[in-house]
């Protein structure tokens, strides 16, 4: 469970703290665009989560823009992943 935290922390800083705020001069259109790589990394999984990647990538960016931090996709993330983990245990 410790590395995927770390995991996660390296992907949300990057795509919602470094990239996110890195095209802060895109306004709002910043959160979309995060929101493509962010999705493309998904390709190969199955494709209800490649799909809707799409529209947590968008959903995280906005909680992230005002916010003003990537912490609050990173909880929110890893909440989401831990459900899951636990379900399949």
């Amino acid at each position: 469970m410790i590395f995927l935290a770390i995991t996660l922390v390296a992907v949300e800083f990057f795509f919602r703290g470094y990239m996110l705020f890195g095209l802060e001069r895109f306004g709002r259109y910043s959160v979309l665009i995060q929101a493509v790589p962010y999705t493309l990394i998904h390709l190969g999984k199955p494709w209800p989560e490649f799909y809707f990647s799409f529209f947590a990538g968008i959903i995280f960016g906005l909680i992230n823009w005002r916010s003003k931090s990537f912490l609050p996709s990173f909880f929110v993330h890893l909440s989401g992943l831990e459900i899951v983990y636990l379900a399949t245990i």
